[in-house]
């Protein structure tokens, strides 16, 4: 899963991830998106990434959302320009 800061998980997790010491494995717990197992492995201080830092993973992000919006687009062009034809 990564680094994560407090909020970022369904609030089961979040206050679970919380409260486990460095190697130590939580039980099943049951969240919207099914059941989990979390171990932590590293707790570092929170603190705020240099933008040297976070520069690839905005980059990534960024060339990413402009593909999407690209494909919607096109899908949306395809849409208006289509001629659908039902057979009752």
């Amino acid at each position: 899963m990564g680094f994560i800061s407090k909020g970022q998980l369904p609030a089961p997790l979040d206050s679970l991830a919380f409260t486990l010491a460095v190697g130590q494995i939580s039980q099943p717990v049951r969240s919207p998106y099914g059941f989990h197992i979390l171990k932590m492995e590293e707790k570092r201080p929170a603190g705020q990434l240099s933008f040297d830092e976070v520069q690839p993973r905005l980059t990534q992000m960024l060339i990413s959302q402009r593909a999407s919006d690209k494909v919607e687009s096109m899908v949306n062009d395809m849409k208006a320009k289509a001629k659908i034809k039902r057979k009752i």
